[in-house]
């Protein structure tokens, strides 16, 4: 991830057209889910990129990436529970 950028670009899920047909109705439900379960994550991967740089220059506080997950286990759940997508447990 050395050299890329720490943001991940927006997504265009939301911007895609409600439709009525089937057919592209569940291709749409599909990609703004998948979206929604990238956005879960953005945090860490700005937080695993900032500590891949900093970890070949110095000594790098964990804490940082340790809040970034924490904070997006709810949110995974939650995104579980709106797409009806089993537990692993």
């Amino acid at each position: 991830m050395q050299g890329m950028s720490s943001t991940l670009a927006p997504s265009l899920a939301d911007r895609l057209p409600v439709v009525t047909s089937d057919r592209y109705s569940q291709s749409i439900s599909s990609i703004q889910s998948d979206a929604r379960l990238v956005a879960v994550f953005a945090p860490i991967v700005t937080r695993l990129c900032l500590a891949e740089v900093e970890s070949q220059t110095s000594a790098w506080d964990t804490t940082p990436l340790i809040d970034a997950w924490s904070s997006l286990i709810p949110e995974f759940e939650r995104w579980q529970l709106e797409e009806h997508v089993p537990s692993s447990e």
